[in-house]
């Protein structure tokens, strides 16, 4: 179980994130998990030598499942609230936006490959549904 938490304060958004993820598998990345497409997300690295990606001769393929849940709170959003200092279009915003997600990784000496697929409930009142979005990952640790 790898817990998270985050803000993000800016001109575009202000706003906060709590969650967790849960991973499985052999020869698990020792690093901080799968990062969602969102503000302040960033990419992940290995913590130390125990990781496949830094010690491929020992440990060459490393397959994991993770799943996890994301807790959004808005404070600001220019996107949904309209303009800061003059009345301009807006939309009502929901304050509290859920995220899970779930999806695999598969590492081969210093090459990871991870699909992610994330399911998003609505941002904003009128919103006909929530948002359903994925992402595949290629990277090599050098």
């Amino acid at each position: 179980m790898i817990p998270h938490a985050g803000f993000t304060v800016g001109n575009l958004l202000i706003a906060g994130a709590f969650g967790g993820q849960f991973r499985y598998g052999l020869n698990l990345p020792n690093d901080f998990g799968t990062l969602l497409i969102r503000p302040g997300s960033d990419t992940n690295a290995p913590i130390d030598d125990s990781d496949p990606r830094l010690s491929p001769e020992t440990r060459p393929l490393s397959i994991h499942i993770f799943l996890g849940i994301d807790a959004f709170a808005m404070a600001r959003n220019i996107l949904l609230d309209g303009n800061t200092f003059t009345d301009s279009h807006s939309v009502d915003k929901r304050t509290f936006v859920g995220r899970f997600f779930a999806g695999f990784g598969i590492l081969f000496h210093k090459v990871k490959f991870t699909y992610s697929n994330v399911w998003q409930t609505r941002e904003f009142e009128t919103q006909k549904g929530g948002q359903q979005y994925g992402s595949i990952t290629l990277s090599y640790s050098y």
